[in-house]
């Protein structure tokens, strides 16, 4: 576990992005959590503000399912309500010639009746560039 400081990319990222609507107060402490990252594939959990949980997943390997985006939503808002979280963001990386909102759209009928679980989908190019900036944060 490490704590990633004063890092406006990483919060730009959160709030722009993902559309996180939380006070500037619980930016104060990012955590990362997890980090798992090999040649085809990278996981990130941070913890904002002991509010927020934000996980991004990309696997070059792994088309994203219905069923497995829904297993990682599920297994994440376990994760959430163990911890204590308010809320849980996932956002799985897709190749830069994707549209995100297309992609979204295609996983809209999700049956999951949890208004504090968020699916995102997000173009690696910019997924990169979070990654390197947590990586430029703390030693990874």
């Amino acid at each position: 576990m490490s704590f990633i400081n004063n890092n406006n990319e990483i919060v730009d990222f959160i709030k722009q992005q993902l559309g996180c609507q939380c006070p500037d107060e619980v930016f104060k402490t990012i955590e990362l959590i997890e980090n798992y990252h090999d040649s085809n594939s990278l996981t990130l959990e941070l913890i904002v503000g002991n509010k927020l949980m934000v996980v991004i997943i990309r696997n070059e390997n792994l088309a994203y399912s219905k069923q497995s985006v829904l297993n990682h939503l599920l297994k994440r808002i376990k994760e959430r309500d163990e911890k204590n979280l308010n809320r849980v963001r996932i956002v799985f990386a897709i190749p830069d010639d994707v549209n995100a909102l297309n992609t979204m759209n295609n996983y809209a009928d999700m049956d999951i009746d949890d208004k504090k679980a968020h699916v995102h989908f997000i173009n690696n190019s910019i997924i990169d560039k979070i990654y390197k900036s947590i990586a430029d944060s703390v030693s990874i």
